[in-house]
C-alpha cells in the first residue's frame, strides 16, 4: 500500500487495533482488497466498515475527511 491515507484510513475503523493493522500491512492488504474479499477471508469486516470503506476508496464521507486532517497535522 502505497498511499499513507489507506493506512490512516483503516486504523481509524472501529475493530481495527495496532495488531490487526500490524497483520493488515504484512499481509499487503489495501481499502480495495478488504471490499472485494470473500466471507472467509481472515479479516472479515462488519458492514458499518465496509460502508466507510466505500466512501473511503471514492475519497467521500467522514473516515475519508478525518484522514485528511490527521495526514495534514503531520
Amino acid at each position: 500500500m502505497a498511499d499513507p491515507k489507506d493506512w490512516i484510513g483503516l486504523s481509524l475503523l472501529s475493530g481495527i487495533g495496532p495488531a490487526k493493522l500490524s497483520r493488515l500491512f504484512y499481509d499487503d492488504w489495501t481499502p480495495q482488497r478488504l471490499l472485494a474479499q470473500t466471507d472467509h477471508s481472515p479479516f472479515a469486516i462488519s458492514n458499518e466498515n465496509r460502508t466507510q470503506l466505500i466512501d473511503f476508496v471514492d475519497q467521500r464521507g467522514a473516515l475519508w475527511e478525518q484522514c485528511c486532517e490527521v495526514e495534514a497535522s503531520l
